[in-house]
């Protein structure tokens, strides 16, 4: 990922970029018409993603080393709070719900109320949820404003990263669920490639993916 030149004063301050407006906004789908701007991309808040954060966060509670998993947990939070600064709709309410409940999970980490992994499961699932669908918005975005091979790349993390959200912290997929983020995958794939995807194609993949978020949120938020 490209480094953006004011990734140090960000990482330091966190605070929210103002978005660009869409170009081609009479093409945006169901998707996108929840937005009255255009997503930030990760890369112009942090080289390091939400998924690394968290991920290091995982490593050094395992390690013991509680201080800093909840630094790392801190991170994350901010990393979350600026991407949700610059979009509204479902897209911010999902993203400030999972801030919050990272919050709350790393001030139960500093107060030495967990005592083993099984705690973040749920957590870090609901994270890794509101960031795949708002990975899918930065998508369209991408795709709208000609730059398919970023969008290709984007759609491919949000659903790699999603597969292992729930692979990691809840279940294994079905068959049926494994095949419809493959079959979405390969519609990325093409993008990266620089392959012409029709706009109908994409909108279905992203359709796809979505309602598998919204499916696992149903199943795994009212267990």
């Amino acid at each position: 990922m490209k480094t953006h030149p004011s990734l140090l004063w960000i990482a330091a301050i966190s605070t929210a970029f103002a978005a660009c407006q869409p170009k081609n906004e009479a093409n945006v789908s169901l998707l996108h018409q929840e937005q009255h701007k255009a997503p930030v991309t990760e890369e112009e808040v942090t080289e390091i993603q939400p998924d690394e954060q968290l991920n290091r966060a995982i490593d050094d509670f395992a390690k013991g080393e509680k201080s800093q998993c909840v630094i790392a947990l801190n991170e994350a939070i901010a990393t979350m709070k600026t991407l949700s600064s610059s979009v509204t709709g479902i897209h911010k309410e999902r993203m400030d719900q999972a801030a919050v409940s990272l919050r709350d999970l790393a001030s139960q980490v500093e107060a030495g109320k967990v005592n083993d992994l099984s705690a973040f499961n749920h957590v870090l699932g609901r994270v890794g949820r509101a960031l795949a669908k708002y990975r899918l918005s930065v998508t369209e975005t991408e795709f709208f404003e000609a730059t398919p091979e970023a969008s290709g790349a984007t759609l491919e993390l949000a659903i790699n990263n999603l597969e292992k959200v729930i692979t990691k912290h809840h279940r294994q997929l079905t068959g049926e669920e494994k095949q419809l983020l493959d079959d979405a995958s390969s519609v990325a794939t093409q993008l990266k490639q620089g392959t012409k995807v029709d706009e109908d194609d994409l909108k279905d993949a992203l359709k796809t993916v979505d309602g598998e978020i919204e499916k696992w949120n149903k199943e795994f938020e009212t267990r």
